[in-house]
């Protein structure tokens, strides 16, 4: 079930991790709506969580960043998340 309601997504140029290596670095940033904590909670859960189980398609989501008001917790807050994709080339 959706947790979230994404309303932008900024993507920005892949970096290598170590030179010539074929290990990747693509970091993001995105803006979601959550109507509540707990929502905000699953998300964080699952993109760190959850890899993908195919090995040729598998990306690593590391959060790097959350913007968030703890003092509105049970309202509905739009959140700014910088995270990076680790992924093989």
């Amino acid at each position: 079930t959706p947790n979230g309601q994404i309303e932008e997504i900024e993507i920005w140029e892949p970096e290598s991790v170590a030179k010539d290596s074929v290990f990747f670095k693509l970091p993001l940033k995105i803006k979601v709506t959550f109507s509540d904590k707990d929502d905000l909670i699953s998300f964080v859960d699952n993109i760190e969580q959850y890899i993908i189980p195919s090995e040729n398609d598998r990306i690593l989501y590391h959060i790097d960043q959350v913007s968030y008001d703890m003092m509105a917790y049970d309202e509905e807050q739009t959140i700014e998340i910088k995270l990076s994709a680790y992924y093989f080339k």
